[in-house]
C-alpha cells in the first residue's frame, strides 16, 4: 500500500515534537526554516531552533548554528560562537564541523591545529579536508603525524 506524501501533517508533528523538546524535531524545524522547506525561509527562526537542539549535544544543530554565526545570519556575526559551536560538533566527531575548524584554523595561519582538524575529517572520507591537509604539508607547514619509534 503507497500513501500519498502529506508534508502539512509531517511539519505538524515535526513542530508538536520540538516545541515538546525532541532534539530532532528542533534540528529539523530549524532545517525548515533555514531552507523554506516547506516554511517560509527565516534565519532568526532556524537560529532559534538549532540553539535548542544544540544545547541538546545535537551535533548537526551545532555545525550549522555555527555556520549561522560565522555568516551572521539570522544572528549577529560571532567567530567566537562559529568556533564554539563547531567545537561542541567536532568532539562528537562531526566531519563537517571538523573541516570547517580546518578551514578556519587554516585561514588564521594556524596550520598545525588546521591540519589536525583536517586530518579528522579526511579519516571519515572528506575529501576536501584531505585535499587541504595534502597542500598544508606540501607547503611544508604542517607536519604528518609521527608513528612508530
Amino acid at each position: 500500500v503507497l500513501f500519498r506524501s502529506n508534508e502539512g501533517k509531517a511539519r505538524e508533528w515535526t513542530l508538536i515534537a520540538a516545541e515538546n523538546g525532541h532534539a530532532e524535531a528542533q534540528y529539523e524545524m530549524g532545517r525548515m526554516c533555514l531552507t523554506g522547506g516547506g516554511l517560509p525561509q527565516d534565519h532568526a527562526e532556524a537560529a532559534r531552533w538549532f540553539h535548542l537542539a544544540a544545547e541538546q549535544g545535537d551535533p548537526w544543530a551545532q555545525c550549522n548554528l555555527g555556520t549561522l554565526y560565522a555568516d551572521g545570519s539570522g544572528v549577529p556575526k560571532d567567530w567566537g560562537e562559529a568556533l564554539k559551536c563547531w567545537h561542541l560538533a567536532a568532539e562528537q566527531g562531526h566531519l563537517v564541523s571538523q573541516f570547517n575548524l580546518g578551514q578556519w584554523y587554516s585561514d588564521a595561519q594556524e596550520f598545525e591545529t588546521a591540519a589536525q582538524f583536517y586530518r579528522q575529517a579526511a579519516a571519515q572520507g572528506h575529501e576536501r579536508a584531505a585535499q587541504n591537509l595534502a597542500l598544508l604539508y606540501q607547503a611544508g607547514v604542517a607536519s604528518p603525524p609521527q608513528t612508530g619509534p
